[in-house]
């Protein structure tokens, strides 16, 4: 009898729990998002995500740290030569999706 091998794909498997952990703590905060909808929604099991992140808490660290290097790679990007300071201000925080009049995230300029 010939077993099956499971493929394992460990940066996939962090890549979906990162993704789902995103939305649950986006929907429901750290308090309200529940490990069980985050690893159904990942595809996977909770012991999966105790194994990748150690704890509820490592996870919404490890998304903080995931959102913070996304905002740091498109600040890199932005083309701010020959604006005044006022505009700079303005004009960053729009590129990354951050209203400063609401203080909440908004779609960036593409």
């Amino acid at each position: 009898m010939s077993e099956q091998r499971v493929r394992r794909d460990p940066e996939g498997t962090r890549r979906h729990f990162l993704e789902a952990a995103t939305e649950q703590f986006t929907r429901f905060d750290l308090a309200g998002a529940r490990v069980d909808a985050i690893a159904t929604a990942a595809g996977t099991n909770e012991r999966m995500l105790y194994y990748y992140f150690t704890s509820k808490e490592g996870l919404y660290v490890a998304v903080l740290e995931a959102m913070y290097a996304q905002f740091a790679e498109r600040e890199g990007s932005l083309d701010l030569s020959g604006l005044q300071p006022g505009d700079v201000a303005r004009d960053s925080a729009v590129d990354l999706g951050i209203s400063a009049e609401k203080s909440s995230v908004v779609e960036p300029r593409q």
